[in-house]
């Protein structure tokens, strides 16, 4: 039974490894410019892409407005 288990194990992890892309994406988030907002005030923001989740400008939730700086 072991060794059931253990054939098992090796041939799910051998398709995981055949079954990656041949080559790594090298994108990375953009980085932003964004006003100094004070910590009681910021809320985190995210956005997707490229498929990736990428961190965004902090949203002043003690302001209606929130511009990023350009």
């Amino acid at each position: 039974m072991r060794t059931i288990i253990w054939i098992v194990i090796i041939v799910f992890a051998a398709y995981q490894v055949m079954s990656l892309p041949r080559f790594r994406d090298n994108f990375a988030c953009p980085l932003l410019k964004c006003q100094g907002i004070d910590p009681e005030c910021a809320q985190p923001t995210y956005y997707r892409q490229k498929g990736r989740v990428c961190r965004g400008c902090d949203r002043n939730i003690c302001l209606s407005t929130n511009l990023p700086v350009k």
